[in-house]
Protein backbone atom coordinates (compact mmCIF):
# COMPACT_ATOMS: atom_id res chain seq x y z
CA UNK A 1 0.00 0.00 0.00
CA UNK A 2 1.33 3.42 -0.96
CA UNK A 3 1.34 6.04 1.76
CA UNK A 4 0.44 9.54 0.60
CA UNK A 5 1.30 12.87 2.15
CA UNK A 6 -1.60 15.17 3.00
CA UNK A 7 -0.78 17.36 -0.01
CA UNK A 8 -0.60 14.39 -2.38
CA UNK A 9 -3.90 13.08 -1.05
CA UNK A 10 -5.58 16.48 -1.48
CA UNK A 11 -4.25 16.99 -5.01
CA UNK A 12 -5.22 13.50 -6.19
CA UNK A 13 -8.65 13.64 -4.55
CA UNK A 14 -9.38 16.99 -6.16
CA UNK A 15 -8.28 15.72 -9.58
CA UNK A 16 -10.53 12.67 -9.32
CA UNK A 17 -13.58 14.50 -8.00
CA UNK A 18 -13.43 17.80 -9.88
CA UNK A 19 -11.25 17.82 -12.98
CA UNK A 20 -11.80 14.44 -14.68
CA UNK A 21 -8.52 12.95 -13.41
CA UNK A 22 -6.46 15.93 -14.63
CA UNK A 23 -3.94 17.32 -12.14
CA UNK A 24 -4.79 21.05 -12.23
CA UNK A 25 -5.20 22.23 -8.63
CA UNK A 26 -2.76 22.60 -5.74
CA UNK A 27 -3.26 24.07 -2.27
CA UNK A 28 -2.32 27.76 -2.09
CA UNK A 29 0.71 27.05 0.11
CA UNK A 30 2.17 24.64 -2.49
CA UNK A 31 4.06 26.82 -4.96
CA UNK A 32 7.28 26.84 -6.96
CA UNK A 33 9.81 24.15 -6.12
CA UNK A 34 7.47 22.50 -3.61
CA UNK A 35 4.82 22.05 -6.30
CA UNK A 36 7.41 20.51 -8.61
CA UNK A 37 8.49 18.11 -5.85
CA UNK A 38 4.91 17.01 -5.29
CA UNK A 39 4.46 16.37 -9.02
CA UNK A 40 7.80 14.52 -9.25
CA UNK A 41 6.87 12.39 -6.25
CA UNK A 42 3.55 11.45 -7.85
CA UNK A 43 5.27 10.71 -11.18
CA UNK A 44 8.04 8.60 -9.60
CA UNK A 45 5.49 6.49 -7.73
CA UNK A 46 3.36 6.00 -10.86
CA UNK A 47 0.37 7.87 -9.39
CA UNK A 48 0.10 10.24 -12.34
CA UNK A 49 1.09 9.89 -15.98
CA UNK A 50 3.51 12.18 -17.79
CA UNK A 51 0.57 14.20 -19.13
CA UNK A 52 -0.75 14.85 -15.61
CA UNK A 53 -3.59 12.32 -15.52
CA UNK A 54 -4.36 10.25 -12.42
CA UNK A 55 -3.51 6.54 -12.84
CA UNK A 56 -5.16 3.42 -11.44
CA UNK A 57 -2.37 3.27 -8.84
CA UNK A 58 -3.55 6.62 -7.47
CA UNK A 59 -7.10 5.30 -7.11
CA UNK A 60 -5.70 2.30 -5.22
CA UNK A 61 -3.58 4.53 -2.98
CA UNK A 62 -6.74 6.47 -2.10
CA UNK A 63 -8.62 3.21 -1.48
CA UNK A 64 -10.91 3.72 -4.48
CA UNK A 65 -11.59 2.20 -7.86
CA UNK A 66 -12.52 4.00 -11.05
CA UNK A 67 -15.81 2.13 -11.17
CA UNK A 68 -16.78 3.32 -7.66
CA UNK A 69 -16.13 6.92 -8.64
CA UNK A 70 -18.07 6.60 -11.91
CA UNK A 71 -21.06 5.11 -10.09
CA UNK A 72 -20.94 7.50 -7.14
CA UNK A 73 -23.57 10.27 -7.20
CA UNK A 74 -22.24 13.75 -7.85
CA UNK A 75 -22.19 16.01 -4.76
CA UNK A 76 -24.63 18.46 -6.40
CA UNK A 77 -27.23 15.77 -7.14
CA UNK A 78 -27.39 14.47 -3.57
CA UNK A 79 -30.26 15.60 -1.39
CA UNK A 80 -29.09 18.12 1.22
CA UNK A 81 -28.82 16.99 4.82
CA UNK A 82 -31.61 18.44 6.92
CA UNK A 83 -30.60 21.70 8.55
CA UNK A 84 -27.92 22.52 5.97
CA UNK A 85 -27.96 24.76 2.94
CA UNK A 86 -28.24 23.00 -0.44
CA UNK A 87 -25.14 23.09 -2.62
CA UNK A 88 -24.90 26.01 -5.01
CA UNK A 89 -25.36 25.21 -8.67
CA UNK A 90 -23.22 26.74 -11.38
CA UNK A 91 -25.83 29.43 -12.04
CA UNK A 92 -26.13 30.34 -8.35
CA UNK A 93 -22.47 30.82 -7.59
CA UNK A 94 -21.63 33.73 -5.37
CA UNK A 95 -20.13 36.70 -7.16
CA UNK A 96 -19.24 40.20 -6.07
CA UNK A 97 -22.61 41.60 -7.09
CA UNK A 98 -24.54 39.17 -4.89
CA UNK A 99 -22.19 38.94 -1.91
CA UNK A 100 -23.37 39.94 1.54
CA UNK A 101 -21.18 43.04 1.40
CA UNK A 102 -22.84 44.09 -1.87
CA UNK A 103 -26.29 43.50 -0.33
CA UNK A 104 -25.38 45.75 2.63
CA UNK A 105 -24.10 48.50 0.34
CA UNK A 106 -27.24 48.38 -1.84
CA UNK A 107 -29.48 48.58 1.23
CA UNK A 108 -27.51 51.53 2.63
CA UNK A 109 -27.75 53.33 -0.72
CA UNK A 110 -31.55 53.29 -0.67
CA UNK A 111 -33.13 56.69 0.07
CA UNK A 112 -34.66 55.32 3.28
CA UNK A 113 -31.39 53.60 4.32
CA UNK A 114 -31.47 50.50 6.50
CA UNK A 115 -31.61 49.56 10.15
CA UNK A 116 -29.30 47.05 11.77
CA UNK A 117 -32.27 44.69 12.09
CA UNK A 118 -33.01 44.91 8.35
CA UNK A 119 -29.39 44.21 7.52
CA UNK A 120 -29.36 41.28 9.94
CA UNK A 121 -32.39 39.79 8.21
CA UNK A 122 -30.81 40.23 4.75
CA UNK A 123 -27.38 38.80 5.65
CA UNK A 124 -27.95 36.46 8.58
CA UNK A 125 -25.30 38.31 10.57
CA UNK A 126 -25.46 39.26 14.25
CA UNK A 127 -25.79 42.97 15.19
CA UNK A 128 -22.13 43.31 16.16
CA UNK A 129 -21.08 41.87 12.78
CA UNK A 130 -23.23 44.40 10.92
CA UNK A 131 -21.70 47.27 12.88
CA UNK A 132 -18.22 45.85 12.38
CA UNK A 133 -18.77 45.84 8.62
CA UNK A 134 -19.91 49.48 8.81
CA UNK A 135 -16.81 50.72 10.52
CA UNK A 136 -14.18 48.24 9.41
CA UNK A 137 -14.87 47.18 5.87
CA UNK A 138 -17.05 49.94 4.50
CA UNK A 139 -15.49 52.95 6.25
CA UNK A 140 -11.84 52.03 6.64
CA UNK A 141 -11.20 49.68 3.72
CA UNK A 142 -13.60 51.05 1.11
CA UNK A 143 -13.60 54.68 2.27
CA UNK A 144 -17.40 54.97 2.27
CA UNK A 145 -19.08 57.50 4.56
CA UNK A 146 -21.92 56.10 6.65
CA UNK A 147 -24.31 58.41 8.43
CA UNK A 148 -27.00 57.51 10.90
CA UNK A 149 -30.20 59.20 11.98
CA UNK A 150 -32.53 58.40 14.83
CA UNK A 151 -36.03 59.81 14.95
CA UNK A 152 -37.48 60.45 18.39
CA UNK A 153 -38.59 57.09 19.72
CA UNK A 154 -37.59 55.37 16.45
CA UNK A 155 -34.81 53.05 15.39
CA UNK A 156 -31.43 54.22 14.17
CA UNK A 157 -31.26 54.24 10.37
CA UNK A 158 -27.94 54.05 8.52
CA UNK A 159 -27.28 55.24 4.98
CA UNK A 160 -24.37 56.02 2.67
CA UNK A 161 -23.70 59.63 1.76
Amino acid sequence: MITLTATQHAVLSHAIQNTADKLEWFPAKVQGIIRQRVVNGLLNRGLISADGLVTDAAYQALGLTRLEMELAPSPVSEAPVEGTKPAQTATETRRRENSKQAIVIRMLQRPEGATVEQLQAATGWLPHTVRSVFYGTLSKKLGLIIESDKAAGGKRVYHLT
